[in-house]
């Protein structure tokens, strides 16, 4: 892209062109031919000397950009690595604090699961035990007149599972 300052400078380097050609017609007595090729030589060598400069400017204006953004993504590189160093402690924290916490609670949980396969266990017993005093009513509840008194106790038996 042209900067406006360029338009300028050619213009310049035109007038100068031409005025080296009019000095050379008028004052060297060199004829109009060589006189417009002088002209255009001068106007081709500041050209090229022009661009040259353009180009040995960019150039250093690219690497000093090109410094700035290595010195930018190791700056980042370096933040990046000193977040992800928190982050691991941070996760580390959390992962044993978590453990304290869970650990009396899996404990209690252990603790309960104890009792509760002993209370099966218990339930389990007396179930048994209900069953071995029930199955003698069941055989004298065949005989009606004894079959009512011994339906309470029946009864009885369910009222213990749920309590």
């Amino acid at each position: 892209m042209a900067r406006p300052g360029s338009y300028f400078i050619a213009l310049c380097m035109v007038a100068i062109a031409a005025s080296a050609s009019v000095l050379a017609f008028t004052v060297a007595a060199v004829e109009a031919g060589t006189a417009a090729a002088v002209g255009l030589g001068a106007l081709l060598a500041m050209v090229i000397g022009h661009f040259g400069g353009q180009i040995g400017a960019d150039r250093t204006a690219t690497e000093a950009r090109l410094a700035e953004l290595t010195r930018t993504s190791g700056e980042a590189a370096r933040s990046l690595a000193e977040l992800t160093q928190r982050i691991e402690r941070f996760e580390a924290l959390a992962l044993e604090r978590a453990r304290a916490l869970a650990d009396p609670l899996a404990e209690e949980v252990g603790e309960l699961g104890a009792l509760v396969k002993q209370f099966a266990e218990t339930l389990e017993i007396h179930e048994a035990a209900i069953l071995q005093v029930t199955s003698p009513v069941a055989a004298v509840a065949s005989q009606p007149s004894v079959a009512m008194p011994l339906a309470g106790p029946a009864v009885a038996a369910p009222v213990q599972r749920e309590a």
